[in-house]
């Protein structure tokens, strides 16, 4: 199984480096999320919707000042931040600037969806109920010493 989700993981993040690298345009995809990667019966990975990714013809260092102004304040509702919450980076959100790390960011949540088992967001049932992020679900476990925790239980017995 671990080999299986390492193999995934692969492919999926081939198919992003493609279109970071092997467009031209480059494109960002703008939703990188576990269920926008499709595997088929023989457990292949590709990645889908494309439905708000953005291809990058025009780059924030070639543009006139007040195209800049605009790339970075996101007035223009090309620039307009999207995507799903629990996948979306944080920078992204206050630079409003579309770039490859916006696909790292939710790839890493992606990634960490497969090494834990959990969803992006989940509810804290052991602490107070309020709602948390899966990179600071591990981080509390990581703080108490509990690095077990964070791999998914299903994997632990399995090479």
């Amino acid at each position: 199984m671990w080999k299986d989700r390492l193999r995934i993981a692969g492919e999926a993040a081939a198919g992003l480096e493609y279109l970071h690298v092997g467009c031209d345009p480059p494109i960002v995809h703008r939703d990188v999320k576990s269920s926008n990667i499709l595997i088929n019966g023989k457990l292949c990975a590709k990645v889908s919707d494309f439905g708000i990714s953005k291809s990058r013809n025009v780059r924030p260092f070639s543009m006139s000042t007040n195209e800049q102004q605009m790339w970075t304040t996101g007035v223009s509702s090309s620039t307009a931040v999207r995507g799903t919450p629990g996948y979306i980076d944080p920078l992204y959100v206050e630079s409003r600037v579309p770039d490859a790390s916006v696909d790292v960011y939710a790839f890493g949540v992606v990634l960490f969806e497969i090494v834990t088992g959990r969803k992006p967001i989940t509810q804290d049932v052991e602490g107070d109920g309020k709602y948390i992020h899966i990179a600071e679900w591990a981080k509390s476990n990581h703080k108490r010493g509990q690095l077990s925790a964070i791999i998914d239980p299903r994997m632990s017995n399995v090479s």
